[in-house]
């Protein structure tokens, strides 16, 4: 893992997003690892960081509920 380049990730996502809606640090670095990795799809259970991946345009498995959506809303807006 490059952390150089995680950390420059992970400090776009939160500027990006950050300001729009409550997103913690450990599912930010999730998403910015998935994203450098080239993930086609994001497995996750936790609404946040699915809805921070499918905001980054990774599909997410399985769809987002109604709290993803809520997040994915404000993430967008």
């Amino acid at each position: 893992m490059n952390w150089s380049l995680m950390r420059a990730e992970a400090d776009r996502l939160f500027a990006r997003y950050a300001w729009k809606e409550k997103i913690g640090t450990l599912d930010t670095l999730i998403v910015a690892s998935a994203k450098l990795a080239g993930a086609t799809r994001f497995l996750s259970f936790d609404a946040t960081a699915a809805a921070l991946a499918f905001a980054e345009n990774i599909p997410v498995f399985p769809v987002l509920e109604n709290e993803g959506k809520r997040i994915l809303k404000k993430l967008t807006a």
